[in-house]
């Protein structure tokens, strides 16, 4: 339950404006209290044989802060999560003044096990789908730098293979775990690939270090993404990959245009790209060999809409390929979500099998 201010609390906020030190006194104390409290939480539930949560604990610190300090409890749900070694915050969480001092976010670090904290923010909507995640321990924001070994350097190890990213700058969606495991499954030893939109190489490091690909042609027009591909391709589980890998960066829709070596070289084209990837679709096209192969097609679908949209899917690669002179037909032969999205808006993906008409 919320707690009302107290007289106390309200006073000790209002002399802050002249003694930043009454609050961070008063904090001080709340906060050994409040770690004291988990501690013994942890040890009593251990003794009986059940450990509480890690989002439990947290949850108890800070209603006992709250209570001593005489503040309002934060409201959850608390949707922590971890990205490598950073805990992040939900982004409308613990955003009153009191909370954000380096001590609670230690605490909160401790409690998780992280040795950073950050704060979750919706992707920017602009073209390069950059990410907003600012650090708040270390307090630093956006940091300046970037690469290896920056404040904002993150490594997330999924199926052995190491992803390593700047968290304030690159978007990483921890939901499409499952997508990325199912990439290492594709049959595609000995095939040459284009990835039209690679960012950090979520699907082209699996194609090559687990699916044994022979070649993939990396697209990414985001350069702090690039930073990272490159990165995760020197560091790949089994040995460095990236001489089977070339990395174009800039627009796809450019890329493919002035490389000719493209064109009528793939065995198999991803379409990595949401809300949709329809403005790839003829890249892939230009891309594909007349021989055919096939096509990983991201979208948000509304699920009420799903076999509409594989049907007009089918229907206009079909009618993209006659265009460019190499007739086919198209097979979605597996459609998997990947996850929700927004109410009744899923992530799919088609796989949909092109093959050269009689």
């Amino acid at each position: 339950m919320a707690l009302p201010l107290t007289a106390a609390f309200r006073d000790t906020m209002s002399a802050t404006h002249s003694d930043s030190g009454a609050l961070k006194a008063a904090l001080a104390t709340a906060l050994d209290s409040a770690t004291c409290t988990i501690r013994t939480m942890a040890l009593v539930t251990r003794s009986a044989g059940f450990a509480a949560s890690k989002v439990q604990q947290a949850r108890i610190f800070l209603a006992d802060c709250s209570e001593r300090l005489g503040v309002p409890e934060p409201k959850g749900p608390f949707k922590f999560e971890l990205v490598g070694d950073v805990l992040m915050v939900p982004e409308h969480a613990l955003i009153e003044d009191v909370w954000n001092v380096p001590s609670v976010w230690a605490a909160l670090a401790a409690i998780f096990g992280a040795g950073r904290v950050a704060r979750k923010a919706k992707i920017d909507s602009g073209l390069l789908r950059q990410s907003c995640v600012l650090m708040l321990y270390p307090a630093l924001g956006r940091p300046d730098t970037t690469g290896p070994g920056s404040p904002g350097w993150v490594t997330v190890v999924e199926n052995k293979l190491p992803f390593s990213f700047d968290i304030t700058r690159v978007m990483f969606c921890s939901g499409n775990v499952t997508e990325r495991m199912r990439a290492a499954r594709h049959p595609v030893k000995d095939e040459v690939i284009v990835d039209l939109y690679c960012g950090i190489g979520y699907y082209t490091v699996p194609f090559l270090a687990h699916g044994h690909a022979a070649f993939v042609h990396a697209c990414e027009w985001n350069e702090d993404s690039v930073l990272s591909l490159r990165e995760n391709l020197r560091n790949a589980h089994g040995g460095d990959v990236s001489g089977r890998c070339t990395v174009y960066q800039g627009d796809n829709r450019l890329t493919v245009e002035q490389h000719p070596g493209l064109h009528d070289a793939a065995d198999r084209v991803s379409l990595g790209l949401l809300p949709s990837s329809v403005e790839g679709w003829p890249l892939a096209v230009r891309c594909l060999k007349p021989t055919g192969g096939v096509l990983h097609i991201h979208e948000n679908v509304d699920e009420r809409q799903r076999t509409q949209w594989l049907g007009d899917t089918c229907r206009e690669f079909e009618r993209l390929f006659a265009a460019a002179g190499k007739p086919m037909t198209a097979q979605c032969f597996h459609l998997e979500k990947v996850k929700s999205y927004a109410p009744h808006i899923d992530h799919v993906v088609a796989d949909v099998r092109m093959t050269p008409t009689p």
